[in-house]
């Protein structure tokens, strides 16, 4: 289920319901080619959810 989250060996790209499904959830359904990842909370900020196309790209 949380393939795409951490990149482990032989992963595929998470399926609708499975984002849906995602425990602690409220991952959003994205696009096609874009997976969710969650950013971390920091001290001026929630944790949130965004579609990205790389899921190695740095939380803004």
């Amino acid at each position: 289920m949380l393939k795409k989250i951490f990149e482990l060996h032989g992963a595929t790209e998470l399926s609708k319901e499975e984002q849906l499904g995602l425990k602690g959830g409220n991952a959003p359904v994205c696009e096609e080619n874009t997976t969710a990842k969650r950013c971390p909370r920091t001290a001026t900020s929630p944790a949130y959810w965004i579609c990205v196309t790389d899921p190695n790209e740095p939380c803004e």
